[in-house]
């Protein structure tokens, strides 16, 4: 099994990406000693001041994405988002039946947000690498067009998932596709208060990653409905403590690959 993020360097979004991706690589190499874990650090991104840095970012992440899956000789395959914290032995998401598995959450009320892109599970064959081709192909139609994008920008959200949800409407016949569940392998917002005792993986966003990069440590920590959150915010300080510290460098060296 071979488990890869992208993280970037930019002035625009500082080094956070960098710090949430250090502490991504050790954690999922821990709970997955089997695994090849890797992580590209790139250093730049061309950045088109007429568009959202993310949005620019997430299409070159898309785009890294599917040229190493296109080389990479491992069957068993999870695209990672940087800004994770792992919590648990991944391998047994490939227990289902599937070409691509994708993780999906509750949605609002109105039906947004139904999935969360920042976790892709998928066995490399034929008709993966021509669906992944095509989300790319998507992807870039969406950051040409902004009409094009905000289409399904409203529902799905991000550049990313906004074409894979494209995907998901026109071409989901390409694939066998298979549904896992963010509370266990993509924990969002919305499953935050069991995340520690449920998930294998934890995203680190919004409020959270606020927290964890800025926070007060005697700050109460909550997000919507009141969860306390403060006791993820305390893992993943540990986590960077240890890597800090020096623990963790000559193995980080290894999985980590700083790569235009």
């Amino acid at each position: 099994m071979r488990i890869i993020s992208v993280a970037f360097r930019s002035s625009k979004d500082s080094t956070d990406y960098i710090r949430l991706n250090k502490v991504f690589v050790a954690s999922t190499k821990y709970y997955n000693p089997d695994a090849s874990v890797e992580s590209y650090e790139i250093e730049t991104v061309k950045f088109n001041k007429n568009k959202k840095y993310s949005f620019t970012s997430n299409t070159y992440k898309l785009d890294k994405w599917v040229k190493l899956v296109e080389n990479s000789d491992d069957p068993e395959i999870i695209l990672s988002d940087s800004d994770m914290m792992c919590r648990g032995d991944m391998s047994d998401g490939f227990n289902n039946d599937f070409d691509i598995a994708y993780t999906i959450r509750q949605p609002f009320k109105d039906g947004r947000l139904p999935f969360n892109g920042g976790i892709i599970y998928l066995r490399k064959n034929e008709r993966t690498i021509e669906f992944l081709k095509k989300w790319r192909e998507i992807n870039n139609k969406m950051y040409e067009s902004s009409s094009f994008h905000s289409q399904y920008r409203k529902k799905y959200g991000g550049i990313n998932q906004a074409a894979m949800g494209y995907m998901l409407n026109n071409h989901s016949k390409m694939v066998k596709l298979a549904k896992l569940q963010c509370e266990t392998y993509n924990s969002c917002d919305i499953n935050w208060k069991n995340a520690l005792r449920k998930a294998k993986m934890i995203h680190i966003k919004g409020r959270l990653r606020k927290y964890i990069l800025n926070s007060d440590p005697n700050r109460k920590m909550t997000v919507r409905g009141n969860v306390d959150i403060g006791k993820i915010v305390k893992v993943w300080k540990e986590w960077e403590k240890e890597i800090k510290q020096g623990n963790y460098d000559e193995w980080l060296k290894e999985c980590i690959k700083n790569n235009i």
